[in-house]
């Protein structure tokens, strides 16, 4: 089974966040499509709203979520029913924990790292201190609790310099990140956060200018493996100070490439009960060192774009990772793939019909699903020989999302 939070309808009784539901199906959209080149019988659920929209999934049996479900109680029913579990969840709000819990609970094989390695990842300040124990770089972190005071905060601010990014311990992506100076309303920002969170605390370092990018990895809870090194597109909202993931590119051959892939290595090989596949975000600054970030216990959305440029299928060899302890011997790269998200505004009335339309153009992996909001984002994925070339075929396909639903939709800016 392939369960994806966003889409799978773990938020079916409340509001669609596109950005998160665009990537939530982009994942689960490329995940069942390789486990079905390997496995004879798939499952997965979807979210109620999205279930008479949806392209054709290569499943035999999908679970619609609609209120008033609760979403543990169905997923562990279907947990009865299945023998392997993907998870695809946010670590915030201990989302991913308590998932891979009830699949633990029902002796499932989870093609991930365990609950308790889910736990200790799930919190940006656990990450800090393994990674200062291995010597690698971090960033200068300060823990600040909710109940201190925005004079005091301001203090701490000051200390480690302007900008500086404010982040919850369980943030996930763009969410629960902001990006303040020293003309900011602290007082907004931290309530911010702590609307987000489940935690009593946050993390503030300075902002490091530089590339941000991902190391993707295979590991079998002993040994790791690099898969590739991804350029990561992060957008900045100067109103609201929030940072958005929406993309990027793979792979990404820079000059220190074999010194981020090492320590992203040397980090994931000393983090027990780590399995499957691992992201591990860094920043490289601007005399070429490498900052780690966080450590994402899961798939994350560089994943659709690795799968199109790799010479083995990836969910198979997390399989033969986790229930066989196997790790491919080599894997090669192919080329570039270039993906991101694409907003747009809804001006019409989806039709089924129409959805068809546009899902069934050449790289859109998630089609702009009406969210019940006034616009949507789609996600596209494209390749190329070379990265001019991907990002080429990128803006074409763009252009025909663009043209087959001018109707409907335009494009935000």
């Amino acid at each position: 089974m392939v369960y994806e939070h966003a889409a799978g309808g773990g938020y079916c009784d409340r509001k669609l966040t596109p950005s998160l539901f665009s990537e939530g199906y982009a994942m689960l959209n490329a995940s069942v499509q390789d486990f079905q080149r390997v496995e004879s019988k798939v499952y997965t659920t979807l979210d109620y709203r999205i279930a008479n929209f949806t392209p054709p999934l290569n499943v035999e049996v999908v679970t619609i979520l609609r209120p008033p479900q609760r979403v543990v109680e169905v997923f562990d029913r279907v947990c009865k029913e299945i023998d392997q579990i993907m998870i695809i969840a946010p670590e915030s709000a201990d989302t991913l924990y308590n998932l891979t819990k009830i699949a633990e609970r029902n002796h499932l094989i989870v093609l991930g790292s365990s609950s308790e390695a889910v736990k200790v990842l799930s919190n940006k300040w656990n990450v800090k201190k393994i990674a200062e124990n291995l010597g690698l770089n971090i960033p200068q972190i300060e823990k600040i609790s909710f109940n201190t005071s925005i004079g005091e905060i301001k203090e701490i601010l000051d200390n480690l310099g302007y900008p500086t990014v404010l982040r919850n311990l369980d943030s996930v992506g763009g969410e629960g990140v902001l990006l303040v100076d020293s003309n900011s309303d602290l007082n907004s920002a931290v309530n911010l956060l702590k609307s987000s969170t489940i935690h009593p605390e946050f993390i503030a370092h300075k902002y490091i200018k530089g590339i941000p990018v991902s190391v993707s990895l295979l590991s079998n809870g002993v040994t790791a493996t690099p898969i590739s090194l991804n350029a990561q597109a992060v957008s900045f909202n100067p109103q609201s100070g929030l940072l958005d993931y929406i993309g990027g590119y793979t792979p990404l051959k820079y000059k220190i490439s074999r010194q981020v892939k090492k320590a992203a290595l040397k980090l994931v090989e000393n983090m027990s009960g780590v399995r499957g596949y691992i992201g591990v975000d860094f920043v490289i600054d601007e005399s070429d060192q490498p900052f780690i970030l966080e450590v994402n216990p899961r798939l994350t959305t560089s994943y659709i774009g690795i799968r199109r440029v790799v010479d083995v299928n990836l969910m198979d060899a997390i399989r033969k990772a986790v229930v066989e302890g196997s790790l491919p011997e080599n894997i090669n790269l192919k080329g570039y793939a270039f993906f991101s998200k694409v907003r747009i505004k809804v001006t019409e009335m989806l039709t089924v019909t129409k959805m068809q339309q546009l899902a069934q153009i050449s790289g859109v992996i998630t089609p702009p699903f009406p969210t019940g909001l006034d616009y949507s984002e789609a996600v596209i994925v494209a390749e190329g020989n070379t990265l001019k070339e991907a990002q080429a075929a990128f803006q074409y396909m763009k252009r025909n999302l663009q043209s087959l639903g001018e109707v409907g939709f335009e494009e935000i800016s």
